[in-house]
Parts: C-alpha cells; sequence; structure tokens
C-alpha cells in the first residue's frame, strides 16, 4: 500500500511539472500584441512601416537626424517601442535619425509567437536595412535591449556599424536554467529541459539555434557590452562569456546595484555619456 501511494505521489508531481512546463511554453511564445498611442518626442516624427523576412509587417516611428548617422532601437520581451523613447530623445539631441520599432510578435506589428530571437533577428535586419535604403543613412548603429539584443547578435550584428546589446542570455539554455530557478526554485531545473523540448515542438526551433554566445564571435563591427552586476536572468557569468567571444573593438559596462532592468533610468547620466563616446569613436 505504501509503494502504491509513494508511486501515485510520483506520478502526480510529474504530471504537475509536465503541465507548469507547457503553460508556461504557452505563456512564453504568447504574442505581446497592444495598441500603441501617439508618441511624446516633442519633435517632428513618421509613423512608418516595413517587411521583414520574419514573414510580418513591422511598426515603428522614425526620427530624422542632422547628420547621416542612424540609430536603431530594439526592445527587450513583451515590450514594445515606446520603451525606447527616452533613448530615442537623447540620440536624436545627439543628431542621429532614430527608428525604433516593434519587434514580431509585439506592439503593433505582426507575428504569432515570440521566438527569443530567431524570428527577431530578421527584423533587426530588417530595420537597418529600412534606414540605409529607405532613408539613405549611411551609417547605422544598433542598440537592443535583452530580447531585442539578442536578435541583433543572432542576426550576426544585423549589417549595423556599431552595436549595443544590454542584458542579452549567452544561451537560451542559462536563460531559462536563470529564470526559473529563480521562480520555481530547486522544481526549476526539472522544468527547464521540458520547456527547450517545446522549442522545437511549437516553434519549430533547435535550442542551438539561440546561442548569441556563439554568433557574437562572428560580428567584427564594435560592440559595447552593458549588463547589471546583480542581474540573476542575464548573470554576470553570461555577459564575460559574450564579452571574452567578442571581437575587440569591446567594451563592457557592469552596472553596480543594478538588475535586469533598464539601464538607462538606472543611470541616465553615465548612460549617455557612455553610449556618445561609444558612436562617436565608433565613426558614428
Amino acid at each position: 500500500m505504501r509503494l502504491k501511494n509513494l508511486l501515485l505521489a510520483g506520478a502526480g508531481a510529474l504530471l504537475l511539472i509536465a503541465a507548469t512546463s507547457l503553460a508556461a511554453g504557452s505563456y512564453l511564445i504568447r504574442p505581446a500584441h497592444r495598441a500603441i498611442g501617439a508618441p511624446s518626442f516633442y519633435t517632428a516624427y513618421e509613423s512608418v512601416s516595413f517587411p521583414s523576412t520574419s514573414g510580418s509587417t513591422l511598426k515603428g516611428w522614425y526620427l530624422p537626424g542632422e547628420r547621416q548617422a542612424g540609430i536603431v532601437l530594439l526592445h527587450g520581451i513583451r515590450a514594445d517601442r515606446s520603451s525606447m523613447i527616452e533613448r530615442a530623445r537623447f540620440l536624436n539631441r545627439q543628431g542621429y535619425a532614430v527608428l525604433l520599432f516593434d519587434l514580431q510578435g509585439h506592439g503593433e506589428s505582426g507575428g504569432d509567437a515570440i521566438t527569443f530571437g530567431y524570428l527577431e533577428a530578421r527584423d533587426a535586419e530588417a530595420a537597418i536595412r529600412f534606414l540605409r535604403e529607405q532613408k539613405r543613412v549611411s551609417w547605422v548603429g544598433g542598440v537592443g535591449t535583452s530580447l531585442g539584443g539578442a536578435a541583433v547578435l543572432l542576426a550576426n550584428g544585423a549589417g549595423a556599424d556599431a552595436i549595443v546589446v544590454e542584458a542579452v542570455y549567452s544561451t537560451i539554455e542559462e536563460a531559462v536554467d536563470n529564470r526559473f530557478r529563480l521562480r520555481f526554485g530547486s522544481l526549476g531545473k526539472y522544468l527547464s529541459p521540458l520547456l527547450l523540448w517545446q522549442l522545437d515542438w511549437r516553434l519549430g526551433i533547435n535550442a542551438r539555434d539561440l546561442t548569441p554566445a556563439d554568433q557574437i564571435g562572428r560580428i567584427h563591427a564594435p560592440v559595447l557590452i552593458i549588463a547589471g552586476a546583480d542581474d540573476q536572468r542575464t548573470t554576470v557569468e553570461d555577459t564575460m562569456l559574450l564579452y571574452e567571444r567578442a571581437h575587440d573593438p569591446k567594451t563592457l559596462w557592469l552596472l553596480a546595484d543594478a538588475g535586469h532592468q533598464d539601464f538607462y533610468r538606472k543611470a541616465p547620466v553615465e548612460y549617455e555619456k557612455r553610449l556618445t563616446e561609444f558612436f562617436r569613436s565608433a565613426g558614428g
């Protein structure tokens, strides 16, 4: 009787783990579409849309600049272009043309699922191509936070002349392990493999396709890597792996007392100083 109860309890635990993992998988890939109102730029801007080889039409805002240099801004997961408005204002004040847009599966852009950078990498390429071909911007930099940064790296730099990536995971395995450990404690180590298995089943993606640490070594444009020293989702170890594999010229900025958060809001003065110096030194 005792053995039977133990077996039933074990079977129940396995079903709970499987159900939790399936529910988490459904939530994580669910698109984050939402209507976005007019931005508060207090300057001229243009609402734009352009196609991506991800299969989606992307929606965004374009701010013309004083020079033939532009910056593409790529937001984080389950966010949208409005989360990048403060960065857009700052960079536009520096004379840059700025394009901020919704990645596929987010905001007002098309897309049926969030793919952790796989399809979003094609959006990064499309945005930089839009600036060069449609707006005739000769020099283009990119700033990507979390998912947006992963998209740029997975696109091998997406054709940008200089890249800033913030809080970007090194491998999808590490990203999932870190987040499940924080949310579910010791149970997380059992949920993580089940979620990774769903990548192929739900999205047709292999975990090997989501490894920014492998792709960053193929980028020869200058790279600035920004991370929080106390980030438990994208750990310092994740960040150091990216930095070690990146080619020179490369720069690392670890923010003290910062977690997985908006680094511009955390340290706006230092953020503006570092990005201004980085882009100018890269020819922007």
